[in-house]
């Protein structure tokens, strides 16, 4: 292998490991700070939007355990139902 592809995979892996680090200190600072006024309207994000995501998700879940487990289907959502 060429030097230069070396180099280009090295560079490529640091520029990887400086994307993963950044964005990992932006959470954890969001994370560890305070907030304040939680109890708006937020924009992107209404509180029926958040349930509907949250419904879609888990129907979505069940159904893929439900392909991989056949045997078993049905009965992850009996136990959601309660």
């Amino acid at each position: 292998m060429a030097s230069w592809m070396v180099h280009l995979q090295v560079a490529d892996r640091l520029l990887e490991r400086l994307a993963f680090d950044r964005r990992r200190r932006d959470i954890v600072s969001f994370y560890r700070g305070g907030r304040e006024n939680l109890d708006r309207e937020y924009t992107y994000l209404t509180e029926k939007g958040a349930e509907d995501f949250v419904k879609e998700s888990v129907e979505a879940i069940l159904s893929r355990l439900e392909e991989y487990f056949p045997e078993e289907s049905g009965l992850c959502r009996k136990r959601n139902t309660v």
